[in-house]
C-alpha cells in the first residue's frame, strides 16, 4: 500500500490545491518527515546523554551533602558525649556529701540534646532524598517531551498524506488529470475505503511504535529511580537505628555509672 502511494504520488499531483503537475510532492513530504524524525531521534539520544551526566552530578551532590550533614551532626553528638564524660570525671572527684545532689537531670538533658540532633538529621536527610527524587523525576519528563514531539510530527505527516491521498482518490474517480497513472494504481485508488483504512492503520502503527519505545525508556528510568530512592531510604533507616541504639546504650552506661557513684 505504501509503495503504491509513493509511486503514484511521487510523480505529480494533478490538483490546483497542491499545484498542477507539481513533481515529487509526496516524495518531498516523505523525505522531510524522515529528516525531521531522524533529528528528533538524535535529539532524544543526545538528551539522554546530557540527562545521564546531570543525573550522575545530582547523585554525587546528594552523597556529598549527605556526608557533610551527617558528619556535622555526629561531631555535635561527639562533643555532647565528651562533655558528659568530663562531667562524670568531675563527679568522681566530689565528696560523698556533694553526690547526694540528684544529677539525673544532667543525664536527661544529654538524652534530649542527642535525640534532638538525631531527629534533625533524619529530617534533613529525608528532605534531601525527596529533593533528589523530584530532580530525577523531572529528568524523565524531559524524555517524555521529546516523544511528544515525535507524535506531533507523525500526526502532521499523516494529515498531509491523508489530504494528498483524498485528492488523488477524487481525481481517479473523476478520471481527471490521472492519465499517466498505471491501471493497477488507479484500481488501488478506486477502493477509497481500503485506501483510507490502510492509511489509518499505518498511522496507528507508527504511533504505537513511538509509544512502545517511550514506555520502554520511561519504565526503565522510573524503575531505576524507584530502586535507587528505596535503597537510599533503607540505608538511612539502618543508619538511624544504629545511631539510636548507640545513644540508648551510651545513656544506659552513663546511668549505671551515676548509680554506682551515688551508692558508693
Amino acid at each position: 500500500m505504501a509503495t503504491s502511494q509513493t509511486s503514484v504520488l511521487a510523480n505529480r499531483t494533478p490538483d490546483k490545491k497542491f499545484g498542477v503537475n507539481k513533481p515529487n510532492l509526496f516524495l518531498d513530504l516523505l523525505l522531510t518527515f524522515k529528516q525531521k524524525m531522524t533529528e528528533l531521534c538524535v535529539q532524544l539520544f543526545e538528551t539522554g546523554l546530557i540527562e545521564h551526566r546531570r543525573r550522575q552530578a545530582e547523585v554525587n551532590s546528594f552523597f556529598t551533602g549527605h556526608s557533610e550533614t551527617t558528619a556535622e551532626i555526629m561531631h555535635k553528638e561527639t562533643e555532647l558525649f565528651w562533655e558528659f564524660d568530663k562531667y562524670l570525671k568531675e563527679l568522681k572527684k566530689e565528696s560523698a556529701t556533694a553526690l547526694q545532689t540528684d544529677h539525673k537531670a544532667e543525664l536527661n538533658k544529654l538524652q534530649k540534646h542527642l535525640l534532638t540532633l538525631e531527629f534533625k538529621l533524619i529530617s534533613q536527610i529525608e528532605m534531601m532524598i525527596k529533593e533528589l527524587d523530584m530532580v530525577l523525576t523531572d529528568m524523565v519528563g524531559t524524555l517524555i517531551s521529546t516523544f511528544a514531539q515525535c507524535r506531533e510530527l507523525e500526526d502532521k505527516y499523516h494529515e498531509k498524506v491523508q489530504e494528498i491521498v483524498t485528492v488523488t482518490i477524487e481525481n481517479v474517480s473523476r478520471n481527471h488529470g490521472v492519465e499517466d497513472l498505471a491501471d493497477d494504481a488507479k484500481m488501488v485508488f478506486l477502493d477509497k475505503e481500503t485506501v483510507m483504512s490502510a492509511l489509518t492503520t499505518a498511522h496507528e502503527n507508527h504511533l504505537l511504535t513511538i509509544g512502545d519505545r517511550e514506555n520502554q525508556l520511561i519504565t526503565h528510568a522510573n524503575s531505576w529511580k524507584s530502586r535507587f530512592i528505596k535503597k537510599l531510604q533503607e540505608k538511612e533507616l539502618q543508619r538511624n537505628r544504629m545511631a539510636l541504639s548507640l545513644i540508648i546504650t551510651s545513656l544506659d552506661n552513663y546511668e549505671e555509672e551515676l548509680h554506682k557513684l551515688f551508692n558508693r
